[in-house]
């Protein structure tokens, strides 16, 4: 049971920097858009 929730930890922080990074993408992304509109 340890095992697995070290590993689950391991994975889901590397998802949270995932979203972060895309999300961060997708801001910049959509504030380029505002701003040709």
């Amino acid at each position: 049971m340890k095992k697995t929730g070290s590993i689950f930890s391991v994975f889901s922080e590397h998802i949270d920097e995932s979203i972060l990074r895309s999300g961060s993408i997708i801001m910049q992304q959509s504030s380029e858009i505002v701003e040709e509109n």
